[in-house]
């Protein structure tokens, strides 16, 4: 079984079908959510940060021209970092 470590350090199972969702959330179609995940499954790695796995589906997405998208997730990312930042437990 391959890990992924959490921005905090904590390893959980990786769960490619949560590369799937993040692409679809994105307005992605199915196909290319699956052609994304078979591509960053190729290059994962045991105890691969979230953070490069997000990398990597931004420099896939940018590849294929999709790079508008790609701020949008910058805005989303910022928001998360300033609500756990404000709101952190």
């Amino acid at each position: 079984m391959t890990f992924a470590t959490k921005a905090d350090g904590r390893k959980v199972p990786l769960e490619l079908e949560k590369v799937k969702k993040t692409c679809i959330r994105a307005g992605y179609s199915i196909k290319l959510a699956n052609e994304i995940v078979k591509i960053i499954s190729e290059k994962i790695y045991d105890e691969i940060s979230t953070r490069k796995i997000y990398k990597m589906i931004l420099e896939t997405l940018s590849k294929r021209g999709l790079i508008k998208v790609k701020y949008r997730y910058y805005l989303e990312e910022f928001r998360d970092h300033i609500f756990e930042t404000i709101y952190k437990p």
